[in-house]
C-alpha cells in the first residue's frame, strides 16, 4: 500500500490557516489565560488538525467534511494540557514573578519603606 502525498504552496498555506483557527477557537473554548505564542497557536491547531481528523474518520467512518469537530476537541485537551504543564512565562523584569519577588508584587522591602 502506498500513498503518495502532493503538497502545494497552496495546500500548506491552507493547512496553516486551519491549525490557526483550530488553534484559536481552543484557546477560546479553554478557561483562563494561556501564555502561547501565535507560532505553537498554529502549530498546536495543525497537529490536532490532523490527530483529530484521524480519529474522527476512525470513530465515525463516512461522514466526510465534519472532521473539523475532532480536530477541536484535540486542539482543546491539547490547550489544556499546554495550560496546565508548561512553565509561566513571566512578562518582564519588573514582574512579580521574575527574580525571586514575592507573588504580592510588593517586592522584598514592601511598600513604603526606603531602600538598604
Amino acid at each position: 500500500m502506498e500513498a503518495t502525498i502532493h503538497l502545494t504552496v497552496g495546500k500548506i498555506i491552507i493547512y496553516i490557516l486551519a491549525g490557526l483557527i483550530i488553534g484559536l477557537l481552543a484557546r477560546l473554548i479553554v478557561p483562563g489565560r494561556q501564555r502561547m505564542s501565535i507560532l505553537w497557536t498554529i502549530v498546536l491547531g495543525v497537529v490536532a488538525a490532523v490527530i483529530g481528523g484521524i480519529l474522527w474518520n476512525a470513530i465515525f467512518p463516512g461522514n466526510d467534511g465534519i472532521a473539523w469537530i475532532g480536530s477541536i476537541i484535540v486542539a482543546v485537551v491539547l490547550v489544556w494540557i499546554y495550560s496546565r504543564f508548561a512553565p509561566q512565562r513571566s512578562t518582564g523584569a519588573g514582574s512579580a514573578v521574575a527574580g525571586g519577588l514575592p507573588a504580592s508584587g510588593r517586592g522584598r522591602r514592601g511598600r513604603g519603606q526606603p531602600p538598604a
